[in-house]
């Protein structure tokens, strides 16, 4: 879930960090913060962090939102955004084409969602690339991703101060254990409620069997007045 390589590009040496989604539904959210932890064990995050890529297809969610907000949670300091680049992938029809990714990047204001992303990091820091597949149907696949890396690189190129979160592993620790106290606290309440419920449904079984009782005592009683009156109006002979 969480893989760190090195990686040699041209001149530069690079370590990648790839981390768990922040809204991996697989796991409850203390797993996932547990998992993001073991990043502050890598050296790339002891000697200080380039950049913080943040990755969308251009479609940005409310979730997405909630992600990219997460950053500085998560990391436990405002100055986070400096030092994040929003990846835009799958760009094909704007990579390359500045007034085309001028208005992809409208676009993102437009939405209430992405508004945020651009808000944070700036115009400057959204970066488009385009990473086709190898298919025989598009034969300058292998050129467009060779561009996208040059695009990317230079990029990095101008990334050159550090982000050195000196407090991010006692943060990460603390969030875990909020997490799993907000975890605990949703099974706690998921707990509660089924209780509510049964208790609910036993008390409608009550209600139906007191209105059942009653009925049967409403009936027996015209029954008992019935074979009164019977008593009273029969007549009888004595031979």
């Amino acid at each position: 879930d969480i893989d760190s390589r090195e990686f040699i590009i041209d001149r530069y040496k690079l370590e990648i960090i790839d981390t768990i989604g922040l809204k991996d539904t697989r796991f409850g959210t203390d797993v996932v913060l547990k998992k993001l932890e073991k990043v502050t064990t890598f050296r790339a995050f002891r000697r200080g962090i380039n950049q913080i890529f943040f990755v969308t297809n251009g479609r940005i969610t409310k979730d997405d939102e909630e992600v990219f907000r997460s950053l500085e949670e998560i990391f436990g300091e405002k100055s986070v955004y400096d030092y994040v680049t929003v990846l835009r992938t799958g760009a094909d029809r704007q990579f390359g084409r500045p007034e085309r990714e001028q208005s992809d990047i409208d676009s993102l204001l437009r939405n209430q969602h992405g508004r945020v992303l651009v808000e944070k990091v700036g115009r400057e820091r959204i970066v488009h690339i385009s990473n086709p597949q190898p298919e025989g149907s598009n034969p300058t696949w292998l050129e467009t991703r060779q561009k996208s890396r040059k695009v990317l690189m230079d990029h990095l190129e101008k990334c050159n101060s550090l982000f050195l979160p000196e407090a991010s592993k006692k943060h990460f620790h603390l969030l875990v254990d909020h997490a799993r106290g907000s975890d605990e606290e949703k099974r706690l309440r998921r707990e509660i409620h089924e209780m509510r419920r049964e208790r609910d449904q036993a008390l409608e079984e009550i209600q139906r069997k007191n209105r059942a009782l009653e009925e049967a005592s409403r009936r027996n009683l015209e029954l008992r007045q019935e074979l009164e009156k019977r008593k009273k109006d029969s007549t009888c002979f004595i031979l």
